[in-house]
């Protein structure tokens, strides 16, 4: 209040200078009290400075006379409407209203004045909520919008091309700061800006910082870059308020802060740049005598009353308009002043003077930073510019040197397989496969003895072959992209997958036949004819075989396999056509698996030393049961992302199949040759041996008590039974006469496709 008498002082003062000149009268909002900002006893010896001016001026309004009427809105939007109330019914029209100063008294008083038909030019309202023209036509502002800065912030944001960041906006009154931030996100999703974070910060401001994990973790310096509103006053980090209801000193925030960047709009031209007769610098010791402090919105203030008074000047030189019958209810004044203040250009304390078509001033943006505990200009934008101009102003400090990134570097490479797992596995295979060539070597070296014969040869020679052709598909699945150009990897796709499905054919489908005719031999009780030579165990074997050939040959011609690039952490598309492919594959494969189980199983009790490797047959058809059980589901469930995982275990599990396979199969025959050279064996029965025992040495007595004791004491076979063990004896003593050196040579003809008539096996009875 310690203005009033100043004011009237200046009244008089003004029309004792310009006497006959008709008055006009502005009213005028200012918060020189209350709870809030008090933004009035800064702006409001600005105005009266620019009253002043005019008033001594003849080239505008040269006829009138300019005076204030100005009211205390106490930071209160309750306030104001009673002293807009006051305003109207109190003394003469008021042309214009300047003010308010608070956006959330403005967004109510304004729709109020915009009823009787004032124009208000406010010079600190920042709200976006009052570019509403429908609700506030007859709003301007002096300063800037806080949304106009949008445009500076995506041209700093692209400039330095970060793609992430966080948007926190304070809890307003009247959307001040929301209204700006929601204009904002869309124009960076645009750029491809991702949004990590858009919150609300009321006054307890700690369980966002926490949710950022800002609290106490050091995220300030080279890693972080923090864009603050460039409106709130230098050195405000100082305040002590800090301390005590933060928990935060001001040193700890003046480290935090240092290097920040702010956003604001030019306020002060250079100290030359003359307005009304007054250089700027002159304008700020004014201020300083008159206020004791000069801001920006005090030059912003003193703009919006020169505005006034030239839209005023327009409308009565240039319309000649009576600007003395003005009244509330004409509202071709307001109409007039709103279009003439569209056509405004001038240029102000604050730069050039200009508004846009929602009534806001279309100022210079400026970019500070904040060096040493200073903000210091590093970059500006013209009114309607499109470029940031950094390079004619003080370089940015970037600490550490270097320009933050928005996150971790993200670039696009091709991923191949670890050369400490691919190599490892790779040589592991090629053992496997020097052991299955010389277990191959040595089947072939023995195949004339007795032992070797009865273990049908041809058939371990094929198990051999597939269990060398497992261990050369994991050698293929280790060349990858490093090795082969694009074209040839896609040929080894295709190729792996053949190798791999018919060594499984050649190894488990040798398997089931051996299998399969020992089970036919134990089954016939009728001692029937069985024409079951080795050339038809191929027969069928081959049969498996090129139904592999056939089925990948589809595969191949409807929808081969193929080099795809893909991004790591991606979900199998369940419309992908590789998968029906692969799962009929399965689905045949794992129904020869059962049924190789099942006759294994029917099998298991044949103590027979002639069928010597029945019983390992069936241990490795459980092996390739467990292995495929295991290996299958667990190559299925670990992704792409860990494909090197997915590699390991499939490799592994086809050389562990191999490998156990070769062992069963081989092992015990390298240990019987071992042991006895001669490779001779048993092809009795129990029953009958031991019944022979009994008889051996009739000469004795000893001998022939050992008979009666064993003829009394032993089990007693039926007559049929005993035949058909008789029976069996001869066809197995056959199996060891007829497999000869043909059954090799057959094997690799009918590898070839070549089915001779060659009689390798016949079983007679």
């Amino acid at each position: 209040m310690r203005l009033l008498p100043l004011l009237a002082a200046f009244v008089v003062l003004g029309v004792g200078l310009t006497g006959g000149r008709t008055p006009l009268y502005i009213g005028g909002f200012f918060p020189m009290s209350g709870n809030g900002w008090l933004a009035g006893p800064e702006t409001l010896p600005a105005v009266e400075l620019a009253i002043q001016l005019l008033n001594n001026r003849t080239d505008i309004l040269p006829d009138h006379t300019l005076h204030l009427q100005w009211y205390d809105t106490e930071a209160s939007s309750t306030t104001g409407m009673r002293r807009l109330i006051d305003l109207i019914n109190n003394g003469p029209p008021k042309l214009f209203i300047i003010g308010p100063a608070l956006s959330r008294v403005a967004v109510h008083l304004c729709v109020a004045a915009t009823a009787w038909n004032i124009v208000q030019v406010s010079f600190s309202a920042r709200s976006s909520e009052l570019e509403d023209r429908e609700v506030y036509p007859h709003f301007y502002r002096s300063i800037p919008s806080d949304a106009m800065l949008n445009t500076l912030r995506l041209q700093f944001i692209r400039h330095f091309r970060w793609k992430r960041i966080a948007v926190l906006y304070q809890e307003h009154s009247a959307n001040l700061y929301y209204k700006s931030m929601e204009e904002l996100v869309p124009k960076l999703r645009e750029e491809g800006v991702e949004i990590i974070m858009f919150e609300r910060v009321t006054d307890d401001v700690t369980p966002t910082v926490q949710k950022l994990k800002v609290y106490r973790q050091g995220m300030y310096g080279e890693k972080y870059v923090y864009m603050l509103p460039g409106w709130a006053g230098g050195g405000f980090w100082r305040s002590d308020s800090f301390d005590s209801q933060y928990n935060c000193t001001a040193n700890q925030l003046t480290a935090a802060l240092e290097n920040h960047f702010s956003m604001n709009y030019l306020s002060y031209t250079s100290d030359n740049t003359s307005v009304l007769g007054m250089t700027v610098k002159e304008f700020r010791d004014a201020m300083m005598e008159r206020a004791g402090q000069s801001t920006e919105y005090s030059a912003f203030a003193f703009d919006a009353m020169f505005s006034i008074a030239q839209v005023l000047h327009m409308a009565s030189t240039d319309r000649g308009l009576n600007l003395s019958d003005f009244s509330y209810d004409n509202t071709n004044f307001s109409s007039i002043f709103v279009e003439d203040l569209q056509q405004l250009k001038t240029s102000g304390i604050s730069g050039p003077v200009e508004f846009d078509e929602k009534g806001g001033r279309l100022g210079i943006s400026v970019l500070r930073q904040m060096q040493d505990g200073v903000r210091i200009q590093v970059g500006q934008m013209e009114p309607r510019g499109e470029t940031l101009d950094l390079d004619s102003f003080t370089p940015i400090l970037w600490p550490g040197d270097r320009i933050p990134r928005d996150g971790a570097l993200r670039s696009r490479r091709a991923d191949f397989l670890p050369l400490e797992a691919s190599v490892p596995i790779s040589v592991l295979a090629g053992a496997g496969l020097l052991v299955a060539l010389t277990f191959l070597a040595a089947n072939f070296r023995f195949r004339n003895l007795r032992y070797i014969k009865l273990s049908s040869p041809t058939m371990n020679n094929v198990v051999s072959l597939g269990c060398g052709l497992g261990y050369i598909s994991v050698i293929l699945y280790s060349l990858d992209g490093r090795l082969l150009s694009h074209h040839e990897f896609g040929i080894m796709c295709n190729l792996r997958l053949v190798v791999l499905c018919v060594a499984y054919s050649l190894a488990f489908g040798a398997l089931f036949f051996k299998t399969w005719r020992v089970h036919r031999i134990m089954a016939n009780k009728r001692l029937e004819k069985i024409r079951m030579k080795d050339r038809h165990l191929l027969a069928w074997l081959l049969g498996l075989v090129a139904l592999d050939i056939l089925f990948v040959s589809l595969w191949a011609a409807i929808d081969p396999l193929h080099r795809a690039t893909s991004t790591l952490t991606e979900e199998v598309d369940p419309n992908d056509p590789d998968q029906y492919w692969l799962g009929a594959m399965l689905v045949y494969k794992g129904l020869l698996l059962l049924f190789g189980l099942f006759l294994a199983w029917e099998t298991r009790k044949i103590q027979v030393e002639a069928l010597n490797d029945s019983k390992y047959i069936g241990m490795c058809v459980y092996n390739m049961a467990v292995v495929c059980i295991v290996g299958v589901p667990v190559s299925f469930l670990i992704n792409n992302d860990y494909y090197v995982g997915n590699y390991a275990i499939s490799c592994l599990f086809i050389i562990l199949g191999d490998t156990i396979t070769l062992c069963f199969v081989f092992v015990p025959k390298m240990y019987a040759i071992y042991h006895n050279p001669s490779g001779e064996v048993d092809v009795r029965f129990p029953t009958q041996a031991a019944t022979m025992t009994g008889a051996g040495d009739g000469n004795s007595s000893t001998a022939r008590s050992a008979t009666c004791t064993t003829l009394s004491t032993a089990r007693v076979t039926p007559l049929g039974q005993l035949t058909a063990n008789i029976a069996m004896q001869r066809r197995l003593e056959a199996m060891v006469t007829e497999v000869g050196w043909r059954s090799w040579i057959g094997l690799w003809l009918g590898q070839l496709g070549f089915l001779t008539d060659l009689p390798l096996l016949e079983w007679r009875v």
